[in-house]
């Protein structure tokens, strides 16, 4: 059995993986703002901005969940060297959507969040996905550099 990873590193984690989520999402809105450089409040700047609202959060559950399942790690977990983890034999695509859905709404995430302090050591969310965050294995890390090194 893995240790849970500890809060304060799946924190920094986080904080890691929206600093690179908020230099991607920055630069894909940069086009719009420039674009409307006189700041007229038209009906079409709210259409244009509820659009960058949505393609932010698609764009932000996608970065989470493609790089969970596929290799159980963020960038920021991966620094931080905690992965996450299929509670059930068979992980599916659909756990980690589900566990990734509380990040496109800071209330919500924050409400999710809150859990951990009940549990010890899973988000609500991670409970309904039957996902856990846990401390990388040196065996996996180990691994991970060996088939590395061969590509």
């Amino acid at each position: 059995m893995q240790s849970p990873a500890p809060v304060m590193r799946r924190i920094f984690a986080f904080l890691v993986d929206m600093i690179i989520l908020g230099v991607v999402t920055f630069s894909v809105q940069i086009p719009f703002w420039m674009s409307n450089s006189t700041m007229v409040i038209t009906e079409s700047m709210f259409s244009m901005r509820f659009f960058m609202e949505i393609l932010v959060a698609v764009v932000t559950i996608a970065y989470f969940t493609i790089l969970e399942y596929k290799l159980g790690q963020t960038l920021g977990k991966m620094l931080m060297k905690i992965e996450v983890r299929s509670q059930v034999k068979e992980k599916t695509v659909s756990q980690f959507i589900l566990r990734n859905i509380p990040r496109v709404s800071t209330l919500l995430l924050f409400l999710d969040s809150l859990y951990i302090f009940k549990s010890g050591s899973q988000r609500f969310f991670d409970k309904l996905a039957a996902t856990e965050v846990v401390l990388v294995e040196k065996e996996n890390i180990l691994k991970r550099q060996q088939s590395s090194q061969k590509k």
